[in-house]
């Protein structure tokens, strides 16, 4: 028989246990793609006891939630209605497909997460992205959690024909994140004019389309190509607009930004801005090294920065002399602190000089010749001389035997021993004889042999 205190205690947590009601079962929900075809889907979602369908058609701008189990009742979507309807979609969200692998060319994907059915939302009631998404040129989750209402929307031709040379060069896939989205081509210069013109509050015609109305077609073609060959870092951020904005902060080394709320008080208008990216570029003989040009610009507004406390000069005609006049002024200001670090540096230098039938292997005695360098050869050397005193990195001189003095190409080489920039004239690549003294050079000093830095 039982202990009584044993039996007392399991007779009440029976009781207990029965006058608890079991936790009622969550009704099974599922849910299945009516269609889907070009922008427009439509899901049902069906629980035990009801059917209801969700139907986006963006190219009729219909959208509702239809209760198939309770007479047939519309309601729009809006943000309970929505919430309701995705309440029962598991961790990893519900793939839009159907039977036969069709899925929306804008939307993969029914999530619950509210930021998820904000961007939602704000996207399909903004009707200025629906020519966007009937065209296949918008991506919802190239936008999600950063849902930008600026998104350019006025003429939508000069738009398309942008993204079209873009998908040419890198894919449909690659052409909406760089046209539509916040780090995108087109939002980023839109973006940089807003962000950067203090005299523009409200702007609503795109960079595009002010370059399509200046230059036409074939202008938006050279621009767009010469963007696309340019090894610029995603935009704004970390990119050259944010180098031309931001304000240099003098007492950091190598051209490090201070935050971008102490954003530069200069004002750039976006159609001159444009207009000397893309034909000063070519003028002054960067056609093909556009990137070279847009660092050579960022550099020329830092030396501004770091001279007068602003930029006085924002679109030079000269660019690469007045740059080289500026480097030359600001090296002047470190040369003295520099200067013993530097002859430590040259010293060491030295040990890689070289000599070859009709060339020489040179490397810099001061920060003068890397000044005068630069200015011979029209690039900007002359603002390494600190890396070069702190052996970041090494800068030699390729020259004629019979005329050592005259600037011919510049060779950097990284502190791993690998070749790095090898430059001539207006940053023009070298010949082919003298790329094979370089390659001669490099292989015997550094290519299988370790680096020590005195």
């Amino acid at each position: 028989m039982e202990n009584i205190k044993d039996y007392i205690l399991k007779t009440e947590v029976e009781e207990i246990n029965a006058a608890v009601p079991a936790p009622k079962a969550k009704p099974k929900v599922s849910y299945e793609t009516v269609f889907a075809s070009g922008p427009d889907f439509a899901v049902r979602r069906k629980t035990p006891k009801t059917s209801m369908v969700m139907v986006i058609i963006v190219s009729k701008g219909q959208f509702y939630i239809k209760d198939e189990s309770g007479g047939g009742t519309v309601q729009n979507l809006y943000e309970d209605s929505l919430q309701k309807f995705v309440s029962g979609i598991p961790d990893g969200g519900y793939a839009i497909r159907d039977a036969d692998g069709n899925t929306p060319n804008w939307i993969t994907t029914l999530q619950r997460d509210s930021c998820w059915r904000d961007t939602l939302l704000q996207t399909i009631n903004d009707e200025g992205l629906h020519p966007y998404m009937k065209n296949d040129m918008f991506d919802i989750r190239e936008v999600e959690n950063s849902y930008r209402p600026d998104i350019p929307h006025a003429e939508f031709s000069a738009v398309k024909f942008a993204f079209g040379i873009v998908a040419e060069h890198l894919g449909k896939a690659e052409a909406k994140h760089l046209v539509l989205s916040p780090s995108g081509v087109i939002h980023s210069l839109f973006y940089a004019y807003r962000s950067f013109n203090n005299n523009v509050e409200n702007v609503t015609l795109s960079s595009f389309e002010q370059i399509h109305a200046r230059w036409g077609i074939e202008g938006v073609r050279q621009f767009l190509t010469m963007y696309l060959e340019t090894p610029v870092l995603a935009f704004p951020e970390g990119s050259v607009f944010k180098n031309l904005f931001a304000r240099f902060d003098p007492t950091q080394k190598y051209n490090r930004y201070i935050a971008q709320k102490q954003v530069a008080e200069t004002v750039f208008d976006l159609q001159s801005m444009v207009d000397y990216m893309f034909c000063e570029c070519t003028r002054q003989g960067y056609a093909e090294n556009p990137s070279g040009f847009w660092a050579q610009w960022s550099d020329y507004m830092n030396q501004q920065y770091l001279l007068y406390g602003e930029v006085r000069d924002k679109y030079s005609e000269h660019l690469a002399s007045d740059e080289q006049v500026l480097s030359y002024r600001c090296s002047k200001l470190k040369m003295q602190a520099s200067m013993e670090q530097f002859q430590k540096a040259s010293e060491f230098l030295t040990n890689f000089e070289y000599s070859n039938g009709a060339y020489c292997m040179l490397a810099p005695r001061k920060p003068d010749d890397l000044i005068e360098e630069g200015r011979q050869l029209s690039h900007c050397v002359g603002s390494y001389t600190d890396r070069v005193a702190a052996l970041d990195t090494f800068i030699f001189f390729l020259r004629r035997l019979s005329d050592p003095d005259r600037s011919l190409v510049t060779v950097q080489v990284n502190t791993d021993g690998r070749l790095g920039q090898v430059r001539g004239r207006f940053n023009r690549q070298p010949t082919p004889e003298q790329m094979r003294f370089v390659e001669k050079w490099h292989e015997k000093f550094f290519k299988n042999a370790e680096v020590k830095v005195a």
